[in-house]
């Protein structure tokens, strides 16, 4: 088969894309020590996607040939987050208290349909392709959901005398998801805790360990008639030390870290174009950085991931074991920037850097993956009063590799982001 061929028809309608977005940030300092910030996000996002692709649950192939579908999937997304938060300094003796205290409230809007047809066969062992895109009929998917939550949280960090650092916090959240289509309304409510504590036992060296836990609901899932969307849940330990060295101008950290997620959503292996909520599923690791800054003008990034991800509770007893989709267990960056000092080019920065993954498992269980990557990529920036120009070009070398992705609650492999260029503008007020 030719792996560089298109697998599908090839007078599909493009498929459009508009996404907007507005941020706004209001903050006053009531004095040196307290002040309070209010931060705004409006996020709008419209597409129209067709699509012809194989599916294998409704038509298993035939050898090398396979039956096609095509596809229509307009949606739209609307999403409202608003935040308030207040920090203020107390001290009480010989204790250093960073108080904070804020309010979170997001709303989505999520809207989808999907119809589908089928349109005929592609044998991928004959170069001939004489798929014809047709146009789908009624919607055989129709999901109008909005998921809305709310959460006030409180955080006391302490500082004591010998460099050691204290952290505790409480945040109460509240969860409402509406299923329109299904005509389901449920509210979840959830109290979860973080605490932590840093000791700095010599000069520029400092240990720590945290653990919190979190509670958020997943969107844009599609579950099977009769099953009703569940918040996921989920806990996080972490332990490490931290280090900065000012003679050689280098600083970065190593951590240990296992988290556990609860109620994930992957796809049902039993409905098509559904997802399920199921089981548990943990990642343990170690992850590491490291800045070396020699000058003003230089900075080199070094940073590795070790990834061991597992389901290790599942409503299929087969999956429980199964490497977690998506994850590599080796992973690393490097890169580097040199901002330019002298007056002639003052406000210039360029950069490299190269991005490395080995293999990921396509979906659960993890019986294919995909295989390794390394892509490089390339920024320069000119900054001069309020503006700043960017300039950058992922996957600079255009490497041809394959990423795991999740279509229409199917798993499978799509090509990664090809050699992109992208310009921003940022103005400062």
């Amino acid at each position: 088969m030719d792996r560089e061929r298109f697998p599908g028809a090839v007078d599909a309608p493009d498929t459009t894309v508009e996404n907007r977005l507005g941020t706004a940030t209001l903050r006053h300092e009531f004095s040196d020590d307290w002040s309070a910030t209010l931060r705004g996000r409006i996020y709008k996002s419209e597409f129209e996607e067709y699509s012809t692709f194989p599916f294998t649950a409704f038509f298993p192939p035939v050898g090398s040939t396979y039956t096609y579908l095509a596809g229509y999937l307009p949606t739209t997304v609307d999403q409202t987050t608003v935040t308030f938060q207040v920090d203020g300094r107390v001290e009480t003796g010989p204790l250093t208290h960073r108080l904070a205290a804020g309010l979170d409230y997001d709303k989505v809007d999520y809207a989808a349909t999907f119809a589908f047809t089928p349109i005929g066969t592609l044998d991928f062992s004959s170069p001939a392709n004489t798929l014809v895109f047709a146009a789908p009929g009624a919607p055989g998917i129709v999901q109008d959901d909005s998921y809305r939550t709310t959460a006030l949280w409180v955080q006391d960090q302490v500082e004591l005398p010998g460099r050691v650092h204290l952290l505790g916090g409480v945040r109460y959240t509240r969860i409402e998801i509406t299923e329109t289509v299904a005509a389901r309304e449920n509210g979840y409510d959830e109290i979860t805790p973080r605490v932590g504590a840093a000791w700095e036992f010599t000069p520029g060296i400092s240990v720590f360990a945290a653990r919190s836990e979190g509670f958020r609901a997943p969107w844009a899932v599609t579950l099977a008639p009769g099953d009703t969307l569940k918040p996921e849940s989920s806990v996080h330990h972490e332990a490490g030390f931290k280090f900065q060295h000012a003679p050689t101008r280098l600083h970065g950290s190593v951590s240990v870290y296992e988290l556990e997620r609860r109620n994930v959503t992957v796809s049902n292996p039993l409905v098509p174009f559904t997802s399920v909520q199921t089981g548990e599923q943990r990642s343990r690791g170690v992850e590491t950085d490291l800045i070396w800054e020699p000058t003003p003008a230089f900075s080199l990034l070094t940073a590795y991931a070790y990834t061991d991800g597992e389901v290790i509770r599942d409503t299929t007893a087969a999956n429980v074991g199964s490497d977690l989709p998506k994850i590599p267990l080796h992973s690393g960056r490097l890169a580097a920037r040199y901002r330019f000092q002298s007056d002639a080019l003052k406000g210039l920065g360029i950069g490299a850097g190269v991005t490395a993954a080995g293999s990921r498992a396509i979906k659960i269980p993890a019986a294919y993956r995909a295989e390794a990557y390394h892509a490089f990529d390339a920024q320069a920036s000119y900054s001069f009063g309020r503006y700043t120009i960017g300039f950058s070009v992922a996957n600079l070398t255009d490497e041809d590799y394959l990423e795991a992705y999740q279509y229409l609650s199917a798993d499978i492999l799509m090509p990664a982001q090809p050699r992109t260029f992208t310009v921003k503008v940022q103005v400062d007020f």
